[in-house]
């Protein structure tokens, strides 16, 4: 009876413990949010960066991250979530330590800049890319915004500059856009900021549209760090500046004509895709 009574008690004793460490771990395993890697410096095209959009988050979505880091390493993959995110992938210090990557095609009068967004995780699948075409004439410093394009479920909707919220500051104008969870589609994606009644006030925690630093196509450290990106395997996410899906992403948004006659195959003009200052691979 005594071996048995200290048995039991050594049973208890060590399922009290098992449990308890599973209770520690079990938040970071349900969040399955590592950390991303670290920011590439900006650098970009003056262009690029006057017309990069301004964005906001509902709260009920992640913020956005680096993709790459300057050794040509990929953030890691997070685990999917279905409602609330989990406050890890919302720390403050992502608003303005993350990357937006741009690339810029310009011909026959206008340019086509995408700007491309990167998350760890989206609803249904690791790894998200998320990308806003910014139209603009291709007039150097004279060039001026005639719509955005945004992605909606594998289509492309766009809208002209006079239906869009702008933020202006000493760079140029920024289209608003808010990246939001769509209950019906269960899906993130960008929505264009709201423009009936007053303008809407931003939910990221700063009270700010948020402009994050950007690199545009030839503004990566080394050709190998921006082929590092555009090669990995993000599964079910697209990154759309990439030469494999450049091209058809552009044909794609200007379905609607909001660029006449732009090729989307040919760069011409020293903005497309341009050469950021201090750049060392243009």
């Amino acid at each position: 009876m005594k071996n048995h009574v200290s048995t039991s008690r050594l049973s208890l004793m060590i399922g009290t413990a098992a449990a308890m460490l599973v209770a520690q771990a079990t938040p970071a395993f349900a969040q399955g949010w590592p950390a991303p890697v670290s920011p590439l410096p900006e650098r970009a095209t003056a262009l690029d960066k006057r017309f990069q959009p301004a964005i906001d988050f509902d709260t009920d979505v992640c913020f956005n991250v680096p993709a790459v880091d300057a050794a040509g390493s990929i953030s890691p993959a997070a685990s999917t979530y279905a409602t609330r995110p989990p406050a890890s992938c919302r720390s403050a210090s992502y608003r303005t330590q993350s990357n937006v990557y741009a690339r810029s095609r310009c011909n026959n009068g206008y340019c086509g800049r995408v700007y491309s967004y990167f998350w760890q995780s989206d609803f249904s699948h690791a790894y998200d890319w998320e990308s806003i075409i910014v139209w603009t004439t291709d007039q150097g410093t004279g060039s001026r915004v005639v719509g955005v394009t945004r992605g909606d479920h594998g289509k492309w909707d766009t809208r002209s500059g006079d239906q869009l919220r702008f933020v202006s500051d000493s760079s140029g104008e920024h289209a608003k856009l808010v990246f939001h969870y769509e209950t019906w589609g269960f899906s993130h994606l960008w929505r264009f900021s709201k423009t009936d009644g007053g303008d809407e006030p931003a939910e990221n925690g700063t009270g700010q549209w948020l402009i994050q630093p950007l690199v545009s196509w030839n503004g990566y450290p080394s050709v190998g760090v921006r082929n590092a990106v555009s090669n990995y395997d993000f599964k079910g996410a697209n990154f759309d500046n990439k030469d494999a899906r450049f091209a058809g992403t552009l044909a794609a948004a200007n379905a609607s004509g909001i660029a006449p006659g732009f090729n989307a195959n040919v760069d011409a003009g020293g903005d497309s895709p341009g050469c950021p200052s201090g750049s060392t691979i243009c």
